[in-house]
């Protein structure tokens, strides 16, 4: 399924998050307009109590951000320069089959620096979303300008039942709990899965995979040049 989301979703989902996201928790399916909405409460309150408080209310407990160098967000709230988190326009939204994480991806402008960054969104257990990993980097050109938000769900696994489904979803949760530190990993229901790995030379990919076509293919593949470049 593909659709393009309306930044006017914002104002719509930010009225009927709470409903949505318990629905969407307990039926196990996706819902880009949650996402949507709580990027858009993280724009509100940056604007309402600052950056910091803004922070301290969506990230999850142990997430982490790339900001000089990668720490926890427990640790950059107390020591990090508000300034070195970059605020832009999100273009691109994906979402795995059953909605326990998401991606957003977008760009930033401080000119003459152009820049991107990626967000990874974790449904918690109340159905609402926290970010669990924030990370940018530069780029050569800017995106084409639009006021849209290209959403994508991806593809849905092959249902099974009985003990093939407790089976794949105990392996699920065992996978993410050896994974603490969210450099990587993937969805529950494995139809998405990200990648952060450090280049020789500093810098840093970020590459995201999506089960599309009966398959999973590359979707975003974005490079942070090493510190000082």
């Amino acid at each position: 399924m593909r659709g393009i989301v309306p930044a006017l979703a914002v104002v719509l989902a930010l009225a009927a998050t709470p409903v949505a996201a318990r629905r969407a928790a307990q039926a196990g399916f996706a819902e880009p307009a949650d996402i949507i909405a709580a990027e858009g409460n993280f724009t509100h309150l940056i604007a309402a109590k600052g950056i910091m408080a803004a922070i301290r209310a969506t990230a999850a407990p142990d997430a982490q951000i790339f900001a000089s160098r990668l720490m926890r967000v427990t640790e950059y709230v107390h020591s990090a320069d508000p300034n070195l988190l970059p605020q832009g326009h999100t273009r691109q939204l994906w979402m795995s089959c059953d909605g326990s994480i998401a991606v957003t991806h977008g760009e930033w402008q401080r000119l003459p620096v152009l820049g991107w960054y990626a967000t990874i969104w974790q449904r918690q257990k109340g159905g609402n979303y926290k970010w669990v990993l924030a990370q940018w980097g530069t780029r050569m050109a800017a995106l084409p300008e639009s006021d849209m938000i290209n959403a994508s769900i991806a593809d849905c696994p092959v249902r099974r039942t009985g003990a093939s489904a407790s089976a794949g979803k105990t392996e699920a949760s065992e996978h993410k709990a050896s994974l603490p530190d969210y450099l990587s990993g993937h969805s529950d229901d494995a139809t998405l899965e990200w990648t952060t790995a450090p280049g020789a030379d500093g810098s840093r990919s970020f590459v995201l995979r999506f089960k599309r076509d009966a398959a999973m293919r590359e979707v975003l593949r974005a490079i942070a040049a090493p510190p000082g470049a």
